[in-house]
């Protein structure tokens, strides 16, 4: 904090928190948050969850609460990358598989694209578990936050199992005879 502010805090906290929320209002913002200001409140909120979301569209349109603070680009790639962790795990639990590997794509402003790729520790539906192994893709793939475009998250699901026969060498069928008399 710097003097300034301490010397105003001692005299009238209601000023303080005036003059901050106007330079809060006048300070552009940079980076995704800047691209997201005209998304509607409700899909941040879906995307992002109910508090990152409208703390996100508060801060887009210069409207952040004091003490609030800035929403760092990172931290909306995190509630993005949640977003579509869950949206692969309701889709691969609908259709009765398991995610073994995950892609993180990235696209950047300038098109250019990085990606990643990675084993899952085990064939899964749990969106706890992709969303842990998207966002260490995300970590390793060298890019700024500012500069992405947008996120694509990709599983491979397991292939199909065939059921597992308790017989050895059960593709080999022998009819038994009976003994001759």
């Amino acid at each position: 904090m710097s003097s300034m502010t301490q010397t105003f805090v001692g005299d009238n906290p209601t000023a303080v928190k005036e003059a901050l929320s106007s330079l809060v209002r006048k300070t552009p913002v940079a980076g995704l948050i800047t691209r997201l200001r005209g998304v509607p409140k409700g899909p941040l909120k879906t995307v992002l969850g109910r508090e990152l979301g409208e703390h996100v569209w508060r801060e887009a349109r210069g409207k952040a609460c004091w003490p609030e603070s800035a929403v760092a680009d990172v931290v909306v790639l995190a509630g993005l990358i949640r977003h579509l962790s869950l949206q692969a795990a309701r889709e691969l639990h609908r259709a009765g598989r398991h995610a073994k590997f995950v892609r993180v794509t990235v696209w950047h402003l300038d098109g250019s694209r990085a990606s990643a790729r990675d084993r899952l520790p085990q064939a899964t539906q749990a969106p706890g578990e992709i969303a842990e192994t998207a966002a260490a893709l995300l970590e390793r793939i060298p890019t700024s936050p500012a500069q992405v475009q947008s996120v694509d998250l990709d599983v491979t699901t397991a292939a199909e199992a065939a059921p597992a026969s308790t017989e050895p060498f059960c593709w080999v069928r022998a009819t038994p005879r009976g003994a001759p008399a």
